[in-house]
């Protein structure tokens, strides 16, 4: 009966094997007593994906795929876990934006989420993405940095302690220019996106520090005419209904400008949910939203819990620049081929690399 319900719909089929397993790969993205869903996509390299890209292109016009609180995988506390992966597996399955909280203390900076250590520190953080960025060189990782938790026992600012931090590494491994780049400027470092006030003239990246627990959507322009505008609503409904329309709304509105370093969070948590339970919901909506609206136009930085639910999701986004034309896996993109198929206008003929 599914069958015939399939070819009710769509007329034309094709196998995704013999030659076609070449430039096609499928996932399935949910399984249950009502629906089994799966995403075709065409064969991209998540590890390296950015080396398609021309390098005149401007990091706020990209999709780039994130992790939210991305070293926070202590289960301790399940309110304070939202990932599975560890972060160099995050890197390698395609994260390019990664949110790393640090607790200042003993003057240096431990990883936290709230009040909750996770067993990391921001040298081992350090050492992670520069070990990354050194077998994948055409590469960057943005990096939000933001104080958590409370200081104890320090002699010097949570300023001073992160330009020592610095200072452990040559400088050419970070980008500390206060302007969006372009990626020809990155390719191989550590952007910087700096969430708390800096106390010299010293560069150290770009100023997001007006951005703070505000659990709103807003848009600021700092000091440098950076704007960006963030959609961070962690503090969701019961059913996640508002967030989803939030998250939609910014798509949107992400869509409609340009020039603007957009991040659009589908994080979130309530006293019924946990982060877990909440990102096992949202995350798949979020996957059947995308899979719907193939618009081709950037939509900025999207940073989940849990990345690896479902773990189509990152290919989701990462499609939305072979759209463009920037990945080159396949000559056009997977959703103009599938949607032929579906539409019955397959004619047998093999992808162009």
């Amino acid at each position: 009966n599914q069958y015939d319900a399939c070819r009710s719909k769509f007329t034309s089929f094709f196998p995704l094997d013999g030659r076609h397993r070449h430039y096609y790969e499928c996932t399935q993205a949910v399984s249950d007593d009502t629906m089994n869903l799966f995403a075709v996509f065409p064969k991209v390299t998540t590890a390296s994906w950015m080396r398609e890209v021309p390098g005149n292109v401007c990091l706020t016009e990209l999709s780039i795929p994130g992790t939210h609180d991305s070293c926070a995988r202590s289960a301790l506390v399940p309110h304070a876990k939202c990932q599975n992966l560890r972060l160099g597996d995050q890197l390698k399955s395609g994260i390019r934006f990664i949110d790393i909280r640090c607790r200042h203390f003993k003057d240096s900076f431990d990883i936290y989420h709230g009040p909750i250590y996770q067993n990391m520190s921001f040298h081992d953080v350090l050492e992670c993405c520069l070990d990354f960025l050194e077998t994948h060189s055409y590469e960057c990782i943005l990096m939000s940095v933001k104080e958590e938790s409370s200081p104890a026992k320090n002699t010097r600012s949570f300023f001073e302690t992160f330009i020592w931090h610095l200072n452990s590494y040559p400088t050419d491994r970070f980008y500390l220019g206060d302007k969006v780049p372009k990626l020809s400027k990155v390719r191989g470092r550590i952007v910087l996106l700096r969430r708390f006030k800096k106390e010299t003239g010293l560069p150290c990246g770009i100023d997001l520090s007006h951005w703070t627990n505000n659990n709103e959507t807003f848009t600021h322009t700092n000091k440098e005419n950076v704007t960006y505008h963030i959609q961070d609503i962690f503090k969701v409904d019961w059913a996640g209904n508002k967030k989803m329309a939030e998250i939609e709304k910014h798509f949107e509105e992400a869509q409609q400008t340009s020039g603007v370093l957009c991040m659009n969070f589908l994080s979130g948590t309530n006293l019924a949910a946990t982060p877990l339970a909440f990102a096992q919901d949202i995350n798949l909506r979020f996957n059947l939203y995308l899979s719907g609206r193939h618009t081709g136009k950037r939509l900025g930085i999207i940073v989940m819990d849990f990345c690896d639910i479902p773990s189509s999701n990152i290919k989701l986004i990462l499609c939305n620049n072979q759209r463009k034309g920037w990945l080159e896996a396949v000559g056009d993109s997977v959703y103009d081929t599938v949607a032929g198929i579906f539409n019955g206008g397959y004619d047998g003929r093999e992808p162009s690399l």
